[in-house]
Formats: structure tokens, C-alpha cells, sequence
């Protein structure tokens, strides 16, 4: 499930207003399955870039024996695409179904 918070706060600074944010946190669920035989492929790379001005990438997980990943990330644009084993394969959604050889 995609979630996010945002909350924004104010500082004073030698008299003068300054806007801060609280970054966006999110995560996203997803599995990694053959595409010839349908099931799921264990120990598989996993990452995400995230969008925004303070872009970047998510830390890489693997699959589990089941297949499932999650992404977390925490910053201020979303997720804008995700890699598995370095090949861009999904961009965001609610929950992620990746195919493979």
C-alpha cells in the first residue's frame, strides 16, 4: 500500500519566517514471478528512483522465497520507477507485479 505524510512547519531565523518541510514517506509492496511458469523468483534485486527535487534512489532489497518486496523511501517526490536487476520494469502504483525471464 502506497502511504504518505507530509506536514509542514515553520522556523524563525534571525526574525525572518522560514518554510521547512517533513519529507514524504512511502512504501510500496510488490512480487517478482516467471514469466514462463508463473512462480515466483526468489533472491531477486529490487530498487526504486524517487522523484522530486530531492530525488534519489531507494535502498536495494531482494526477494523472499516467496517472491514479495518491499520499497521504502523516504523523501519529498514519490516514486517514479522501479528496477529489478538493474532493467527499469515498473513505474508507481498500488501494488507491483514484475515478470521476468
Amino acid at each position: 500500500m502506497l502511504m504518505r505524510s507530509f506536514k509542514f512547519g515553520m522556523l524563525l531565523m534571525l526574525g525572518l519566517p522560514v518554510l521547512t518541510a517533513h519529507s514524504w514517506a512511502g512504501d510500496i509492496s510488490g512480487v517478482v514471478k516467471y514469466k514462463k511458469s508463473g512462480s515466483p523468483a526468489s533472491g531477486v534485486q529490487v530498487s526504486g528512483l524517487t522523484a522530486g527535487a530531492l530525488g534519489g534512489t531507494t535502498e536495494s532489497v531482494r526477494t523472499d522465497d516467496k517472491g514479495k518486496f518491499t520499497l521504502s523511501w523516504k523523501n519529498s517526490g514519490g516514486l517514479a520507477k522501479v528496477y529489478s536487476n538493474g532493467k527499469t520494469v515498473a513505474k508507481d502504483g498500488e501494488k507491483i507485479v514484475i515478470t521476468i525471464d
